[in-house]
């Protein structure tokens, strides 16, 4: 495998997002893109909550992170983590 400016690639070039449960989701029908762009990302809504659960679930979810880190996302539920929770780790790093 090969590292790549975008995440952890196959050696077929795959990007990982190919790989991330959200995208399975969608394409199953289970969830909508916008699941992971609640209109409030509190930890105590029920959105926010069931998006993070499946973070949890996905096997890319460490590249998600460092995706959403390096590009500075400001807004959703990237790497089972919040905007706010994505800030405050970029915080103390």
């Amino acid at each position: 495998m090969r590292r790549s400016d975008h995440g952890l690639d196959t050696p077929r070039g795959e990007h990982w997002s190919a790989r991330a449960l959200c995208t399975q989701l969608v394409a199953e029908g289970s969830a909508d893109p916008d699941d992971w762009h609640p209109i409030r990302e509190a930890e105590d809504d029920p959105a926010t909550k069931r998006t993070k659960r499946w973070c949890r679930n996905c096997l890319v979810r460490q590249e998600c992170l460092d995706d959403a880190l390096a590009r500075g996302d400001e807004y959703g539920i990237r790497g089972g983590l919040t905007s706010r929770e994505r800030r405050a780790l970029k915080a103390v790093a």
